[in-house]
């Protein structure tokens, strides 16, 4: 008994596993034993997201609003003026405009996906887990998620040792563009576990190697690469986020010596029952895979992926509509809303999602089924809007554009 017991307790923990499934390397986001979160290390063609470089402008189309960036190895990548506004160009004094043979600091945003070119940003950013300098706004930005108290505290700490202004503006470098910091929500955990000193430390060497990146710029060529994309493995812990598990679990010896630095990782070695058995991975994968998904009421999501959109419907399944209470309705699209909100974060849809829930004819239903789902959502690291129910019934949904959907990923 006292065997089951830890068994389950060790099961219900949230964990992140490095394993390999159906011959591909993967990290897999257990919670509760559901998957939650899935990411494929071993793509054709690494992702360059997160690379900085020094680009040209080979072309600017003014209609679309867009520019076109040669990159390293002659890759012309996609940059929205928007996106390019004070940009940070290296061969002449910026005044706002972008021009053909334009030289700027540019960073990748997008992998290039199918047809579409990779996607650039001039707001060059530089990212831990717990702080994230980029060029832009010099105004510091502290997480939602974090209290109010929690905020104010960790403005006064900055305050104190001069790394922002009494208007909570970031003191800047000289020889910089403008730039901002953003507290994430992780530095207060760290914060409490190191102490001040030491967070401080922290903070300001990772500004040192913002600043070093940035300044860099200035003496090297046109095409340069002055960061590399983050390995598959940082690549993967960045994904999920450290909130996200309480433990690494891997039988991968590569894993183990990539990972070593995380204090939380642990090595698994049951050759009787190895890691992807013990969890059930290749059930689990192939369900994440899957565009149907059952529900515990009998009814179903079955989920479609475009090129232009993410299509969502949730089928009534083994119970009558038509003589259902719509209180009963309203539970079934309830229990969707709340599946759907991890099949979009299992899965990583993005851009527009469209879902079609069980037609209710209740104005009030309406209304708390969207708010059930703007909750359900809320925990999701990745920028997710519900925008709102169409005349027709249809929920739209935005979600940010990032890494590849896990369709993509498994079958690039």
């Amino acid at each position: 008994m006292l065997l089951v017991q830890t068994l389950n307790k060790q099961m219900s923990q949230k964990k992140l596993l490095f394993t390999n499934c159906f011959d591909k390397k993967i990290a897999a986001l257990i919670d509760d034993n559901r998957l939650t979160g899935l990411y494929v290390l071993e793509q054709k063609g690494l992702s360059k997201v997160g690379a900085v470089y020094i680009g040209k402008v080979k072309n600017v189309v003014k209609n679309i609003g867009a520019c076109f960036v040669e990159i390293e190895g002659g890759e012309l990548c996609f940059l929205s003026l928007k996106e390019a506004e004070n940009a940070y160009l290296l061969n002449r004094p910026g005044d706002g405009r972008i021009l053909q043979e334009d030289e700027l600091l540019v960073q990748v945003q997008r992998d290039a996906i199918k047809t579409k070119q990779a996607g650039l940003t001039t707001k060059i950013n530089l990212s831990t887990d717990y702080f994230a300098f980029s060029l832009g706004s010099p105004k510091l930005g502290i997480s939602s998620k974090l209290s109010k108290e929690c905020r104010e505290g960790l403005k006064r700490l900055l305050r104190e040792h001069g790394i922002i202004d009494s208007e909570d503006i970031l003191i800047q470098n000289s020889d910089m563009p403008a730039y901002g910091l953003v507290l994430r929500t992780a530095s207060l955990a760290m914060l409490e576990e190191i102490g001040p000193e030491e967070y401080i430390k922290l903070l300001q060497e990772t500004h040192r190697k913002f600043i070093d990146l940035v300044i860099r710029a200035k003496y090297q060529t046109c095409f340069s690469c002055l960061q590399s994309p983050p390995s598959v493995y940082s690549k993967a812990l960045a994904y999920f986020g450290t909130t996200a598990y309480d433990e690494i679990v891997t039988d991968d010896t590569e894993a183990l010596k990539e990972l070593k630095t995380e204090t939380t990782v642990r090595f698994y070695e049951d050759e009787m029952l190895p890691l992807p058995k013990l969890y059930s991975l290749e059930t689990k994968v192939k369900e994440a895979l899957s565009s149907n998904v059952w529900l515990p009421s009998g009814a179903s999501i079955v989920i479609e992926q475009t090129e232009s959109m993410n299509v969502i419907d949730v089928n009534s399944g083994k119970f009558d509509k038509k003589t259902a209470s719509s209180d009963s309705i309203y539970r079934i699209n309830k229990e969707a809303a709340k599946e759907i909100a991890l099949q979009i974060r299992l899965r990583n849809l993005t851009g527009i999602i469209i879902i079609d829930f069980i037609n209710m004819k209740s104005k009030e239903d309406n209304e708390r089924i969207l708010q059930d789902l703007r909750r359900f959502v809320s925990d999701d690291h990745v920028y997710t809007q519900v925008i709102d129910m169409t005349p027709l019934g249809l929920v739209e949904i935005a979600r940010q554009k990032g890494y590849k959907s896990i369709k993509e990923q498994w079958n690039n």
